[in-house]
């Protein structure tokens, strides 16, 4: 188990791979040409954006962005 500050010294593609080993879909928010996932991480919540098919960001999120989504959902 890793915590936040652990997960963010991972590349790009390393944290892609834990979240798809260990990560919990939690929700999915889809732009024009953007989506945007949400994944419960062991004991955080990490907010990943694609652009098509291709991951540009993956970071962890407060959980207080998790009630916010959830509310405009």
């Amino acid at each position: 188990m890793i915590n936040k500050s652990e997960f963010c010294q991972f590349s790009l593609a390393g944290k892609t791979r834990l979240i798809d080993e260990f990560g919990k879909l939690l929700f999915i928010k889809v732009y024009v040409k953007r989506t945007m996932i949400i994944y419960r991480l062991y004991n955080f919540y990490v907010q990943v954006i694609y652009y098509g098919d291709t991951v540009e960001k993956a970071e962890p999120i407060s959980p207080d962005m998790i009630d916010l989504f959830n509310d405009n959902n």
